[in-house]
């Protein structure tokens, strides 16, 4: 039996390799045409949690009930639309929540590294910093306007019970809004830039392309002696044995003439996987900027404000609000001077990648 099985194998090796060859091209080609994807996931932990009333519906909720409201809260459209507002490209991103640990993790999705990184870091410190006041804020609005309404109306003409109904909304909602002061949570986790994209996997398609072609060789091989047997049944004398070889080596020509062009393609082959892996990671020097900025910002006493000078790399700050919420804040009205960071390069207070910090306080 395995010597049929190696026999038949060896006949139709050709047909075999040029099917296996050309599936796994092909898989290649379109592997290359499809973008591919990076991942980066940001773990915050809540604090307070949980805070009754802060979604609706978790007013003498049990935490999970409440971890649901959060996970509810991070996939609204008030949300998403707080954070285009905010990004220069689309975030794309998913939530979970573990009631037990009161964290939530933040999972984004880009088109480089570098993107899923920052967009991982800029959907976690946003909800910490602003997305779990944000719906409490806009409802306490909202009753603060229908209380406006009301009172506006002439005495007699509305029911004290509903005003006062109103008025006690509005107050649960404002302590809600007093137990968020500022931040509403802290950032626990954020790896470096992912080194691999998650999606499309190159080696596992090329295995399944190869798996597959294998198949259909052996098909079509099986295919080909079956037409064989019926020829030589129903037409014996066609040919003759010199017929058969005859036959033989326009089959050999035919599979030849299709499995040269593949072999001559191997080293295109070759360049198109190279090419693929070819990824756009995050560069090494943006890195250990990060690095940088990171140990730089920590070095901030907590509740500060803090900015980065207009004479700094550009790179310096247009990513300070990533390690700035929300522990500390921005720059803005009625908050204390900032601690301005003016970056340098060279030796010199606090050097790190080449740089350093010439004027770390206000």
């Amino acid at each position: 039996m395995m010597h049929r099985a190696a026999t038949f194998v060896l006949r139709h090796r050709w047909v075999i390799l040029s099917s296996i060859l050309g599936m796994v091209t092909l898989t290649a080609v379109l592997a290359l045409l499809q973008p591919k994807e990076w991942e980066t996931t940001a773990t915050v932990t809540l604090d307070p949690f949980p805070i009754a009333g802060l979604h609706a519906g978790t007013v003498g909720a049990s935490r999970e009930d409440a971890m649901a409201g959060e996970v509810a809260a991070a996939r609204s459209e008030r949300f998403h639309d707080g954070l285009a507002q905010d990004s220069t490209h689309d975030i794309t991103f998913t939530v979970e929540g573990d009631a037990s640990t009161a964290s939530m993790r933040f999972t984004a999705t880009s088109d480089s590294a570098k993107r899923s990184f920052e967009a991982a870091a800029s959907v976690a410190n946003g909800y910490v910093a602003w997305g779990r006041r944000q719906q409490a804020a806009e409802r306490a609005a909202a009753l603060q306007g229908e209380i406006d309404e009301l009172r506006a109306e002439p005495d007699g003409t509305y029911d004290p019970e509903v005003l006062d109904h109103l008025s006690a909304d509005l107050a649960a909602t404002q302590a809600v809004l007093n137990r968020l002061p500022g931040a509403g949570g802290t950032l626990t986790d954020l790896p470096p830039p992912p080194e691999q994209p998650v999606r499309p996997d190159l080696m596992l398609r090329l295995l399944l392309a190869a798996a597959v072609g294998l198949i259909v060789g052996l098909v079509v091989s099986l295919m080909l002696d079956r037409r064989q047997l019926w020829t030589d049944a129903v037409i014996p004398e066609w040919g003759g044995v010199g017929g058969t070889r005859e036959r033989r080596g326009r089959v050999a020509l035919a599979v030849l003439g299709v499995l040269l062009p593949l072999v001559l393609a191997a080293p295109a082959l070759v360049a198109v996987v190279s090419v693929w892996e070819l990824r756009p990671v995050t560069a090494d020097t943006e890195v250990t900027d990060y690095a940088c900025l990171e140990s730089w910002v920590d070095a901030v006493p907590d509740g500060s404000a803090v900015a980065v000078s207009e004479d700094s790399p550009a790179f310096f700050r247009d990513h300070l609000h990533e390690y700035v919420l929300p522990r500390l804040t921005v720059p803005g009205e009625g908050r204390p001077a900032p601690f301005v960071l003016r970056v340098a390069p060279g030796d010199g207070p606090q050097a790190c990648g080449g740089y350093h910090i010439e004027a770390p306080n206000p």
